[in-house]
């Protein structure tokens, strides 16, 4: 997974990020052995992130200057003359973890219907922990329902995810993603969905890998109760 931008706040219908972007506060002491220097050209991509797989720890761009990692673990471009420069990046395999007490936003119920709680409580019916109740959602999307990376829109006057959930049964990942998210938020455990990259193409070069647009891919993390967001995909394969 690579990791792009946390959007975590919700209309109802889509998804975007929250304003306020604090600097992630922990210093991660990361053990030389356990952490990736790799660097990162985003060629052809008009984005202001720096897709990490894995927990950034230092990220730099033209003349070494030091790049902008938020409390979410993103990278953040400050500049647009930055889009054609290659970025290293150091990263180690880790959780990104939770530095914000508050959960005004992550456990925002907008979007959240009767009926979507419902089916979300009963589908978790018997699983105590958040962990359990989290794979049983996970475990029911990805069984129960298909994906199909282009669908008919819902009419104007329906709840997209409600319209996914109990019509039409299919969707890309971001349906998936929010549909969780939502499912998630309804029973009490705080959730953002997350928009990156998932997978690699090795090239004939050593040790170089290319992610391409195809791969783009929508997520859900979770706040377990382990001081860590728990990346979620219940979108099946």
């Amino acid at each position: 997974y690579w990791r792009g931008r946390v959007l975590d706040k919700t209309d109802g219908r889509g998804w975007s990020p929250s304003e306020v972007k604090t600097p992630m506060t922990k210093l991660i002491q990361a053990d030389p052995s356990e952490s990736v220097l790799y660097r990162f050209i985003p060629y052809r991509l008009h984005s202001k992130m720096v897709y990490v797989a894995g927990l950034p720890v230092r990220v730099t761009g033209r003349m070494r200057g030091l790049l902008y990692i938020t409390s979410a673990g993103e990278v953040i471009i400050d500049s647009p003359f930055l889009f054609a420069e290659s970025y290293m990046v150091r990263a180690v395999d880790r959780p990104v973890p939770v530095t914000r007490k508050s959960q005004s936003i992550d456990l925002d119920r907008t979007g959240v219907t009767p009926r979507i709680e419902g089916l979300a409580q009963q589908w978790t019916a018997g699983l105590s922990s958040p962990r359990d109740q989290a794979g049983g959602l996970v475990l029911r999307l990805r069984s129960g329902f298909k994906y199909a990376l282009r669908t008919m829109p819902p009419p104007e006057d329906v709840h997209p995810i409600k319209n996914f959930l109990f019509t039409s049964r299919a969707g890309n990942c971001e349906y998936f993603a929010g549909a969780l998210c939502f499912m998630l938020r309804s029973i009490g455990i705080p959730a953002r969905v997350v928009e990156g990259f998932l997978g690699v193409e090795r090239t004939e070069q050593p040790n170089e890998f290319i992610v391409r647009f195809s791969r783009a891919h929508a997520w859900v993390e979770a706040d377990l109760g382990d001081g860590n967001w728990t990346t979620l995909d219940a979108t099946p394969s």
